[in-house]
């Protein structure tokens, strides 16, 4: 310990050396009023860049262990922060903290830090499993829970600077529309919906953002006059259906407190509300007769004679078969069929046929250009609408059809789509293109893993649209 000295007596290079070690281990910093913060030996094994974060530990002392220290200034381990472990539970440095090292660390205030964007309209942080941005890995993702974002710089799908709010909570209650059936005392998925009342051109009124799971109390679903039957005449709320949900503290989990047939937005009234939604959404919603209608196994227009599910697109997808946790066998059969769209058939002894929806391990995206190929090399222009919605870099050619014999090849070439003949065609030849590309925001989603309550509650909404048996 370091003694005070009295006027004349020597300062000792030993003891400057002391002081120069304090000022080194704890440098000069401005720490704003309303920011908290709390000392964290960093224990990551690496180095910590200022405004990086860590996961917050077990304190380095405890009451048991040192309780004079504990009392006077308590600290706490930080941790490479982990997603499962973390989430709520991070500080961000405010100054470059070498491993071993103890520095303050914000837990509660406005600070500034990096994030890595997933979605553009995303409000709020928390840790992720790690983003590399050149030499920075990024422990910070966007989402919709966490940390409040009070600003970020502009971007997606790439790490940005960003002041967030530590401390602060999503929203206790939001507004949301099931994308799949919801029954007492299960859970389905949901998309959050949100007025956008800022002045962006094409901007929805009532926006979709972030996706959330929802719970329902025992007797909230069977208790609503909108509920319609599902899987063995039990009751649920159908996809489609809006519905205001809390997020408890003690649980962290979203929980239903009332359903509605839709979500009026202030600038936005309950008819063009009703009118903007596709033909999908509403037939799903409600049927004339208040239950499922027996021309149609999914939430499809039944005149269309192809169709996707509104819902396909998501990560959790009820017209897209989930797998459980064990693989299906004898005694675990699937069921059900795929999401299909049914439509009249004079062939058929019942005057009506099903087609089925195509599926794919990845969330894409298909479309079909018609092409003119009047000399070796052709361009045409890619609908600016189709390249809106993909994941940028992923579209690409996957068929090509002429229709003359010719040695043809075609490749994407920024919005454009390029094809090269061997040679000057006689004729023009008509070639028809096949384009995919993956839905944006769902890059690298391959076959995700699924539970096997998801499982259920996806063969209860395959099944929930037929005729219930005699």
């Amino acid at each position: 310990m370091i003694h005070n000295v009295q006027k004349g007596d020597p300062i000792t290079a030993d003891l400057m050396n002391a002081v120069i070690d304090a000022l080194n281990t704890h440098p000069a910093q401005f720490v704003p009023d309303d920011l908290d913060v709390l000392p964290l030996r960093n224990i990551s094994n690496n180095t910590v860049p200022r405004y990086g974060v860590l996961g917050l530990g077990d304190p380095v002392w405890g009451p048991d262990q040192d309780l004079p220290e504990f009392l006077r200034r308590p600290t706490l381990s930080g941790h490479q922060p982990h997603y499962e472990l973390h989430k709520g539970r991070w500080g961000v440095a405010l100054v470059e903290t070498d491993d071993g090292q103890i520095a303050d660390f914000a837990v509660s205030g406005v600070v500034p830090t990096r994030v890595y964007v997933n979605g553009a309209d995303d409000q709020y942080c928390d840790i992720i499993e790690g983003e590399t941005d050149g030499d920075y890995t990024c422990y910070l993702g966007t989402g919709a829970s966490g940390a409040r974002i009070l600003w970020k710089e502009d971007g997606e799908d790439k790490v940005v600077w960003a002041l967030v709010r530590l401390g602060d909570v999503a929203d206790d209650i939001v507004r949301c529309r099931l994308l799949e059936p919801l029954y007492d005392c299960g859970e389905a998925q949901a998309v959050v919906l949100e007025a956008d009342f800022s002045i962006k051109p094409g901007a929805e009124p009532c926006a979709e953002r972030n996706k959330i799971y929802l719970t329902s109390p025992m007797g909230l679903v069977a208790g609503s006059v909108l509920a319609e039957p599902g899987e063995n005449d039990e009751l649920c709320m159908p996809a489609g259906s809006a519905a205001l949900a809390r997020r408890w503290r003690d649980t962290d989990r979203f929980e239903v407190l009332a359903f509605g047939t839709n979500v009026c937005c202030e600038s936005q009234s309950p008819s063009e509300s009703e009118s903007s939604r596709s033909p999908s959404e509403s037939e799903s919603s409600r049927s004339p007769s208040g239950s499922p209608s027996p021309v149609s196994e999914s939430p499809v227009s039944s005149e269309s004679p192809i169709s996707e599910s509104p819902v396909s697109e998501s990560p959790v997808s009820p017209s897209q078969p989930s797998p459980s946790q064990e693989p299906p066998s004898a005694s675990h059969p699937s069921g059900s069929d795929k999401s299909t769209a049914i439509v009249p058939a004079s062939w058929s002894p019942t005057g009506y046929a099903a087609l089925f929806v195509a599926e794919s391990p990845e969330v894409r995206f298909d479309d079909v250009m018609i092409v003119e190929a009047a000399a070796a090399e052709t361009r045409a222009a890619i609908d600016p609408r189709f390249v809106a919605v993909c994941h940028p870099g992923s579209i690409e050619v996957c068929g090509l059809a002429p229709d003359c014999p010719v040695a043809i090849g075609a490749a994407v070439e920024g919005g454009e789509v390029v094809i090269r003949l061997a040679k000057n065609p006689a004729r023009p030849a008509r070639v028809v293109v096949r384009l995919t590309g993956v839905r944006r925001g769902f890059a690298g989603l391959r076959f995700p893993d699924r539970t096997r309550q998801e499982f259920e509650a996806n063969e209860r909404f395959l099944k929930m649209a037929r005729p219930r048996k005699k």
